[in-house]
């Protein structure tokens, strides 16, 4: 599956199968609305070739109507049949898609601050919420109960873009609007490591582990995508597609399922790069979008990159790698 969410408040859940079952050669599905945020689960499918053409019966499993503002990020729990969405109104639903007749949220985890991002520890017992304040906020899923960072100097200055766990769970990274990544022992909620200024004192954007914990991808609003090496703490590598990123541009980027590549919005904003993790070469230009991608998703178990833009379609590309 793969799930997106728009600037209308709507979460949908659409079936990976029925968008590849079209041979043609790339599919996208129209929103209602600018697309905010996607998240795709386990599910494979053929490959298919790169290049745009409309896929004819709807994908749509799934629709979500109780938010109230944009949804900015989804989670599918990795165990159980659970989507959990965060929006601009300050709440983190939960809906079970277990059953076509559930429509509305089977839990509730209320904020007076817009959220911003989501992460769900790989065992499926925590969530981590980011919002438009400085302090993350840590949920037992199975009794709803929240924990905060007591040390008040481990929280970001600013408000927080993007939250993720590492493969085992024993990690966390936060992506600040204040330019720094900090790493949290995610079982105590503690700061273990700060990358500072790590992307010239813009703000980080997005930030994910690599499937070893040997590394961390950082993008940020330098328009810059930076590998880094989690001993030492080096930027190891840089994807920069077109050199002439502006500051200010919001890049963000994901690792193909495989981590032979990196999936870069380049600094326009209009198209997406798959660049070679080792060589930083691009290999495939994912173009033809109508406007600004605001999040690219990365299937866990096959070339599979979906986009998702603000001309309100949500695409899906597929290749072998």
């Amino acid at each position: 599956y793969i799930a997106t969410g728009s600037a209308d408040g709507r979460a949908r859940i659409l079936q990976t199968q029925k968008l590849r079952q079209s041979l043609q050669r790339s599919l996208f599905f129209t929103e209602p609305g600018s697309v905010s945020g996607a998240t795709a689960d386990g599910a494979a499918g053929p490959a298919l070739p790169l290049a745009p053409v409309v896929e004819d019966s709807s994908p749509v499993v799934r629709t979500y109507l109780e938010h109230s503002q944009a949804v900015n990020d989804l989670m599918f729990h990795p165990a159980r049949p659970l989507l959990f969405t965060g929006c601009r109104d300050g709440h983190v639903r939960v809906f079970s898609y277990s059953s076509p007749d559930t429509r509305k949220a089977v839990h509730t985890y209320p904020d007076t601050y817009a959220v911003r991002g989501l992460g769900i520890h790989p065992g499926g017992r925590m969530l981590v919420v980011a919002t438009d304040d400085a302090v993350l906020r840590l949920y037992d899923i199975g009794t709803g109960k929240c924990f905060c960072v007591t040390n008040a100097a481990d929280n970001h200055a600013a408000p927080v873009n993007q939250v993720t766990f590492s493969m085992e769970g024993r990690m966390m990274a936060s992506a600040g609007m204040d330019g720094v990544v900090k790493l949290w022992d995610a079982l105590h909620g503690k700061v273990i490591g700060v990358l500072p200024a790590c992307h010239g004192g813009a703000e980080v954007t997005s930030v994910q582990f690599s499937k070893s914990n040997k590394y961390l991808l950082s993008s940020g609003k330098d328009g810059q995508t930076r590998l880094w090496d989690m001993a030492s703490s080096r930027n190891v590598k840089s994807y920069n597609p077109n050199l002439s990123a502006k500051p200010g541009t919001r890049v963000v980027s994901t690792f193909t399922h495989n981590e032979q590549g990196v999936a870069v919005v380049d600094d326009s904003g209009n198209s997406v790069n798959i660049v070679d993790s080792v060589s930083a070469g691009v290999t495939q230009k994912l173009g033809g979008h109508g406007g600004m991608v605001r999040c690219v998703c990365a299937s866990p178990v096959d070339f599979a990159v979906a986009t998702c833009c603000d001309d309100g379609k949500l695409r899906l590309w597929a290749q072998p790698f």
